[in-house]
């Protein structure tokens, strides 16, 4: 019997959800959701809005990461505690007067990314998790291109299943 840490289940769910994204002039977009194996290194304009995997701490263990659930041996249930970290790329950062031109679009994406994970989520297995924003800032690409959008974490419990 073994116990199973589902994180790659976790991301490719996330992965597979379809996001849509109403900016404040009525168009609608399609989010771009990346799993762990396809994280761009640089972020193509096309490719926006993008929400990938940050590389740097992109899981991080909670205050009790690993846990006992009941009392028991082998067949004691256990979990683990941990937060996935993603960052938004929604579209880049001009410079001169239209420098904010972007921004409430990416506040309204982020939103819209929770609100989602909130009510429409079905993750396989045994795991509960919450969105979170994290921060609405601009994050750089690998060429160090300025985008606007932000982080999103998500907390999550995994029970881990004996099987």
């Amino acid at each position: 019997m073994t116990d199973t840490f589902k994180l790659t289940t976790v991301t490719a769910d996330i992965a597979d959800q379809s996001i849509q994204v109403v900016t404040a002039k009525s168009k609608t977009i399609m989010l771009d959701i990346r799993d762990i194996d396809k994280v761009p290194f640089v972020v193509n304009e096309s490719e926006c809005p993008i929400l990938f995997p940050r590389v740097d701490e992109f899981l991080t263990p909670l205050e009790s990461f690993f846990q006992r659930d009941s009392y028991g041996a082998d067949a004691a249930k256990k979990s683990v505690r941990y937060t996935l970290h993603y960052r938004l790329c929604f579209a880049p950062a001009i410079q001169g007067p239209d420098i904010l031109s972007h921004y409430a679009d990416s506040v309204r994406a982020m939103v819209a990314i929770c609100l989602h994970f909130f009510t429409n989520t079905n993750i396989s297995g045994s795991v509960e998790f919450l969105p979170r924003v994290e921060n609405f800032a601009p994050q750089l690409d690998g060429n160090n291109t300025k985008f606007h959008g932000g982080l999103i974490a998500f907390d999550v419990t995994d029970y881990l299943e004996t099987t």
